[in-house]
């Protein structure tokens, strides 16, 4: 790709490209802990509001039934993936016990450590894996298992990924997917020499020692983002995945699941990874690459789908900028250099900024408002860079920074209760969950919103409301004025009686299992 550079360079500052280069999709999920008020470990089933967890489009559970999963489906720009992690939580909200919360910060509470690890490890109702999560808890521990974080699905507009294949590249790969599978990686490598920027502005899981996470010899609490260091959600240090290209990438991947080093291509937990309709990755790669995962994002306690706009936005400008630029070499280098020094500031007090960091970092920055001007980057691009300049001056600004000021003898318990419970208050008192569309969906459809997420329909509010289940689909004009004398979740499951049926199914595989 590197040989067309100047020649991608001048068509990128086409309109019909132009055009194109802000109009990427992104799809977040979240991790987060049911907890009680008083910071324990929720022991409640998995809500009975929710559909089953095999058919969910939105909601599920992952190590344990207390860790809960929330699927955003792609969403074109950084405003509209935000907004729908708010509705998915609002529906969650309202499924819980009077005295549950989801804790808002990657590394659950001191009393759950204290308490609850050896429930945690054994607790998960999802039988149909549970053979995967046993084994994940026996190779990993529990405590690792548990870090919480989101997780970032982010793609090109397929319209411009077309057009830069079909203008330039045709030459230079065989097909579409091909091009596909060397462009992902590319952005993919971009994002890996990154890391470290990325950790120092966004990191936020501070251990302290009260959690008794063992940090290597030498380093001390609390640590800017346990999740992402070498120590924290990553594969042991000998089944490490290399970067350096796409083919050595593929073949070590796939050959430690072949030999069983690892169990599926799930339980590779790079901080980026190359994904499609399946995660089976010789497939993804034969069909071309799809997007990106990015898998090294702390929560964000100062967002409510754990993850800011600003943040979505500073993300997708990076990868644009990669896509202009060439990756240095040698590459394995860099790499090796780049994973060093990510490591370096994950570990470092929150407070701390290291020399080199301001200096290469100022020198990116320069780079991305070059590119901002001389691209057309709508104003929310120039804002991300503001914020993330301000932190690069003052390291308190950054999201660790702030989580670090928030320490109380050694713990978070006292500022993650007091951010869930006023979450919990909020969401319960918010009455429409498409605020920013009232006048334009009527009540009904909002309360159809609610029962539609809770069952698990796939939704769509963009014009009218469209929700689906498989094949079966159904449509409400926006302002549509109905009357539910059992309430909306009752009408929506006699229009769909096939999601009585998945209900069934899991009550009787929960009944033989036990």
């Amino acid at each position: 790709m590197a040989e067309k550079l100047g020649e991608l360079q001048a068509a990128l500052r086409k309109p019909e490209f132009n055009s194109l280069m802000y109009s990427g999709l992104f799809a977040i999920r979240m991790e987060t802990h049911r907890i009680l008020t008083d910071g324990r470990a929720s022991r409640y089933p998995y809500p009975a509001k929710l559909s089953s967890r095999r058919t969910h489009m939105y909601l599920t559970t992952d190590i344990s039934d207390n860790m809960m999963e929330l699927k955003g489906t792609p969403q074109h720009g950084s405003a509209d993936a935000v907004r729908q992690l708010d509705l998915l939580q609002q529906a969650l909200y309202s499924s819980l016990q009077p005295e549950e919360r989801l804790w808002p910060l990657s590394l659950p509470p001191k009393p759950v450590y204290d308490n609850d690890l050896d429930f945690l490890a054994h607790h998960s109702t999802r039988y149909w894996i549970s053979n995967y999560n046993t084994y994940l808890v026996k190779k990993y521990g529990i405590k690792r298992q548990l870090i919480a974080g989101v997780r970032v699905n982010y793609s090109l507009h397929n319209d411009l990924v077309e057009k830069m294949y079909q203008e330039l590249y045709y030459d230079q790969y065989d097909n579409l997917a091909e091009f596909k599978n060397h462009l992902y990686f590319k952005l993919a490598q971009f994002f890996y020499l990154h890391r470290w920027l990325f950790t120092y502005l966004y990191g936020a899981s501070p251990t302290t020692s009260n959690v008794k996470h063992d940090l290597p010899e030498g380093v001390s609490n609390p640590v800017r983002s346990l999740r992402s260091s070498d120590v924290g959600y990553t594969n042991r240090p000998s089944e490490q995945v290399p970067y350096d290209s796409l083919e050595h990438h593929v073949q070590r991947l796939t050959e430690m699941v072949d030999d069983g080093t690892f169990a599926s291509f799930k339980e590779f937990f790079g901080p980026v990874r190359l994904r499609g309709d399946s995660h089976n990755l010789p497939t993804v790669i034969k069909n071309g690459v799809k997007f990106l995962e990015f898998r090294t994002f702390d929560l964000d306690p100062f967002a409510l789908s754990g993850i800011s706009e600003d943040t979505l936005n500073f993300l997708e400008l990076l990868m644009l900028y990669g896509l202009t630029t060439t990756l240095p070499s040698p590459i394995q280098e860099a790499l090796a250099e780049a994973k060093k020094k990510n490591n370096e500031v994950a570990l470092q007090d929150p407070l701390e900024e290291p020399e080199w960091l301001h200096e290469r970092a100022s020198a990116l920055m320069a780079k991305l408002e070059q590119f901002v001007m001389e691209y057309n980057a709508p104003r929310k691009y120039q804002q991300a860079l503001q914020f993330v300049q301000r932190r690069l001056e003052d390291p308190s600004l950054t999201i660790g920074g702030q989580v670090a000021d928030k320490l109380a003898d050694d713990s978070l318990l006292s500022f993650g209760l007091k951010i869930a419970n006023d979450r919990y208050t909020d969401f319960l008192q918010f009455g429409h969950p498409l605020a920013e569309e009232d006048e334009r969906f009527s009540t009904s459809t909002h309360h159809l919103v609610m029962a539609a997420i809770e069952l698990g329909l796939s939704f769509n509010a963009d014009q009218d409301l469209d929700l689906s289940f498989g094949d079966h689909h159904e449509s409400f004009p926006a302002d549509v004025d109905l009357e539910f004398p059992h309430g909306a979740r009752h009408y929506l499951m006699e229009k769909f009686p096939e999601i009585k049926e998945s209900f069934h199914a899991d009550e009787k595989e929960s009944a033989d299992q036990e």
